[in-house]
C-alpha cells in the first residue's frame, strides 16, 4: 500500500515537472503587471518596448535569469494588460547551449517539432494553451532564444 502511494506521489511529481515552465518563481502566464512586480522585485521597465503582432509590447526585462544552467535575461511581454508571451534571450549563443536547452525541453514537453535551414535551428512543443520554442540563429543577426507564450482561446464558431 505504502509503495502503490509512494509510486502515485512520485508520478504526479514527474507529471507536474513535466510541464514546468521556464519562467522565473511566481511568474504565470495570464498575470497583470502589479503581480509581476510584486513575484519578481528585480524586474525592470524596457525603455523603448519591443512591439509584436496582437498588441505584445515587450515592456518588462529580468537580467541574470538561468533555465537548464544556461544564463540569460527574460522579456515580459503585455497584452491588454496580461502577461502574454515570455522570452529567455542567451547570453552566450551557440550550438552547446542550444544542446543544453533542446534536452531539458526535451524532459519537460518531451519529443520537440524540429526544423533546420541555413541559419537557424528550432524546436517547438504545444500543450492546450502554451506554446513553447527554441531558435538558434546564425549570422549577423545570430542569437538564442527560448519563447513561452499563451496559445490564444480557440473559437470553434469561427470553423
Amino acid at each position: 500500500m505504502r509503495s502503490r502511494l509512494l509510486a502515485g506521489l512520485l508520478g504526479m511529481a514527474w507529471a507536474v515537472g513535466l510541464h514546468a515552465q521556464p519562467l522565473p518563481p511566481g511568474v504565470q502566464l495570464g498575470m497583470g503587471v502589479d503581480a509581476l512586480r510584486q513575484a519578481q522585485p528585480a524586474a525592470e521597465p524596457v525603455r523603448r518596448p519591443e512591439r509584436l503582432a496582437g498588441g505584445l509590447a515587450g515592456s518588462w526585462r529580468l537580467d541574470h535569469g538561468q533555465v537548464a544552467g544556461v544564463g540569460g535575461a527574460q522579456i515580459f511581454f503585455f497584452a491588454a494588460g496580461q502577461l502574454r508571451r515570455v522570452e529567455f534571450q542567451v547570453d552566450a549563443a551557440g550550438d552547446a547551449a542550444f544542446e543544453q536547452l533542446l534536452a531539458w525541453g526535451r524532459q519537460q514537453y518531451g519529443p520537440e517539432r524540429p526544423a533546420q535551414d541555413a541559419v537557424s535551428r528550432y524546436a517547438a512543443w504545444s500543450s492546450a494553451d502554451t506554446d513553447i520554442y527554441l531558435r538558434l540563429l546564425t549570422g549577423a543577426r545570430g542569437g538564442l532564444s527560448l519563447v513561452i507564450s499563451a496559445r490564444p482561446p480557440r473559437d470553434d464558431r469561427t470553423l
